[in-house]
């Protein structure tokens, strides 16, 4: 009597994938599997900041890789310090305290809600790519026991490192003080367009008509300049993205 490994038959890759999506799904992931995903981030990075230097010639320097929620409570330990080094009232700083601690389970819910909405963000004070666990970093997962690692990875970190060029040349506004249209058309750009080589044959799937709409804006944006200056324009986009707004709108 012959014995049928079902594992080998498509019902039994179809259980396999399913039950791979129960259990990512429902299940927290295991600190294996959250040091697995921090370490192709990491992987990534090296490999595309080198990249992205030697094309732009700019010097990136350092770049961390880490779970958002190290950098969410660094942040909140960072701007208690500094509102009490401004508080010099006793009773005030005993204040400050307790009112901070009232906050930070608002910024965890603030945590939680990001990290099934995204999947990697930059910290721009910190120069760090915060590496999210929610649903979707699961979804990878699923897909690693099938097709391999999602390819997003290469793309989320390539976006990411765009943003950390911006805050590497001189003389550029500050991306907190920049509108999302600039910053993020920018990053999108560089994703999609000037860095879009880098990235493994085949690997750069993500459908532009997915992003939202001012996101789709800032990347025609800065496309628009291209073909007007050309690439050499995109290292002078942090610096002078204001004079280029009222060129564009008139």
């Amino acid at each position: 009597m012959t014995t049928i490994d079902h594992t080998e038959t498509q019902e039994g890759r179809w259980l396999e994938r399913n039950l791979a999506l129960f259990k990512y799904a429902l299940i927290p992931l295991t600190k294996k599997d959250k040091e697995r995903i921090l370490e192709t981030y990491r992987r990534a990075k090296d490999k595309y900041l080198l990249l992205i230097e030697q094309r732009t010639g700019i010097d990136l320097g350092d770049v961390k890789v880490e779970w958002i929620g190290n950098s969410v409570r660094r942040e909140f330990k960072h701007f208690l310090n500094e509102a009490l080094k401004k508080e010099k009232n006793k009773v005030q700083r005993i204040a400050l305290r307790i009112g901070a601690f009232g906050f930070y389970p608002i910024m965890e819910l603030l945590r939680m809600y990001k990290e099934d909405s995204e999947e990697a963000s930059y910290n721009t004070r910190t120069q760090t790519i915060d590496v999210l666990f929610g649903f979707n970093s699961k979804i990878h997962l699923l897909r690693e026991t099938t097709y391999g690692f999602s390819q997003t990875i290469d793309e989320n970190t390539v976006h990411e490192l765009t943003h950390h060029l911006w805050n590497r040349i001189p003389g550029r506004v500050p991306l907190k003080e920049t509108p999302i249209l600039w910053k993020e058309g920018f990053a999108i750009y560089g994703e999609h367009n000037w860095f879009s080589d880098f990235l493994p044959e085949g690997r750069n799937l993500r459908n532009p008509e997915y992003l939202e709409k001012i996101h789709r804006q800032g990347r025609d944006t800065i496309e628009q300049l291209v073909q007007r200056y050309g690439e050499k324009i995109l290292l002078e986009i942090p610096i002078r993205w204001k004079e280029f707004e009222r060129e564009l709108s008139t």
